[in-house]
Parts: structure tokens; sequence; C-alpha cells
């Protein structure tokens, strides 16, 4: 085996495993897993408070980026924000979601 062969392996073995870091979320209308980094910044300002926080995706499941995609994780609604940073085989993206009281 080649290192290259053994990151490959590695990634979807190990850190795109349910049973290791990653979860399954929806992306868009499509179920896949990502590994996900909760609540990076939580921010207010004036009206507005927004949570943040960033998921890794393969770009095999994710092969394009599109701003304001929705994503949602167990039963949070999020928004993709911006693409962080890709490589050959994943993408990191910010998401954000609304966190303002809703009235009932």
């Amino acid at each position: 085996m080649t290192l290259k062969t053994d990151i490959t392996a590695d990634l979807e073995d190990v850190f795109f495993n349910t049973d290791e870091f990653a979860e399954s979320i929806t992306y868009g209308t499509a179920t896949i897993d990502a590994v996900v980094s909760y609540d990076v910044n939580l921010h207010e300002g004036g009206l507005a408070t927004w949570a943040e926080g960033l998921i890794v995706v393969k770009k095999s499941d994710v092969p394009t980026f599109v701003q304001r995609t929705a994503v949602t994780i167990g039963s949070d609604a999020w928004k993709t924000k911006r693409e962080l940073m890709t490589d050959a085989y994943t993408r990191t993206i910010e998401i954000e979601k609304d966190m303002r009281p809703r009235l009932r």
C-alpha cells in the first residue's frame, strides 16, 4: 500500500465512519456523513443572534460548494456560509444557524 492509498482508506474507514468521528447529516436533499464541529462562534448583535459551526464533507458527496444550502444536523436547521478549505478529498464548510427565539 502507498501512503495515498492509506490516507484514502482512513478517510472512509475512520474519519467518515459514524461509529468514529462522523455524523449523518442532510446536505441539501442528500443524506451524507460529515465531521461536525458545533458552535465555533456564537454571535449577538442587536436583534440578531446566530451560531457558527464547521462541517468536513467528502468531495465526492459535495462536488460543488453552493452558499446558503440547507444542512440539517439532528433536528437543527443550518445554512452553508462559505467554503474555508478544499483539498483532493474533502471540503471544510462553515455553517450558521439562526438562534433568535421563535414566537409560537
